[in-house]
């Protein structure tokens, strides 16, 4: 079969090191070491870190902890990361993601780890077709 030239991009993608990062919009809290907090959005995560769309960047390696309710669990996660990349503008309206800031986690404690590996499981699950990217 004949690749597409302009194919959109999967919803579920493999990282270099080969773990899925799926899509998990769930609002969230986000506090940074200033001191300031926001609440806003989490548009995908994986076991390393997690996206999160904000149209007023912070800076790269700014320390930042991420507060958000997931699946099944009555206690909200509390990760904590550093800022690792910047994406200030969304290049393609439906094929890129939106304003925002990726999050690498410092290490995650097992519980915590299990959670988000949970998600990614029931993603693929449920959405066989693109966890194959």
């Amino acid at each position: 079969m004949a690749s597409r030239p302009h194919a959109v991009r999967r919803t579920v993608e493999r990282r270099n090191n080969g773990l899925l990062r799926v899509p998990f919009i769930r609002r969230c809290a986000v506090a940074f070491d200033d001191g300031t907090s926001v609440s806003t959005f989490t548009v995908n995560i994986n076991v390393l870190g997690a996206y999160v769309a904000r149209d007023q960047m912070p800076q790269l390696d700014q320390a930042v902890t991420i507060t958000l309710a997931t699946p099944g669990k009555d206690i909200p996660l509390v990760l904590r990361g550093i800022v690792s990349w910047l994406n200030p503008r969304q290049q393609h309206p439906v094929h890129s993601l939106p304003p925002g800031f990726g999050v690498k986690f410092d290490t995650l404690p097992p519980e915590d780890r299990r959670c988000i590996e949970g998600v990614i499981d029931d993603y693929t699950r449920r959405n066989p077709q693109g966890s194959n990217s």
